[in-house]
């Protein structure tokens, strides 16, 4: 058993906490791409996306009643710059067609596809 923020006890195979622990794999595996990341943009840019994990984490954690009470929520404003980070990242990667790809290309991208699988469980 353990518990939701400020909630009651539940098991440790409850949606919530499978939901938590999904994110914070996530969130651990953009954490390895930032620090194998050269490029201070992009390291910006996950380090941002980690602390809306957490963001998210806390209100799945909460117990309905009390998630009016979180400060730090996920509004618009931070969906908007999401879709804009997308958005910048997509121009510059030239594709001929659309297609699957095979993970493995490096290091890196490897890591960020790990990140993606996780992330569409999430």
């Amino acid at each position: 058993m353990t518990s939701l923020y400020k909630g009651r006890s539940v098991s440790k195979d409850h949606l919530r906490i499978e939901v938590c622990g999904t994110l914070d794999e996530l969130c651990s595996y953009l954490g390895l791409a930032r620090c194998q990341s050269k490029n201070n943009k992009l390291k910006k840019i996950i380090e941002s996306i980690q602390k809306d994990l957490f963001v998210i984490g806390t209100e799945v954690a909460s117990e309905p009643r009390f998630i009016k009470n979180i400060k730090e929520r996920i509004d618009k404003p931070d969906i908007a710059r999401l879709e804009n980070h997308i958005k910048n990242l997509e121009r510059k990667k030239i594709v001929k067609k659309p297609c699957f790809h095979l993970p493995g290309k490096n290091m890196m991208s490897s890591i960020l596809d790990i990140s993606r699988a996780i992330t569409r469980r999430a």
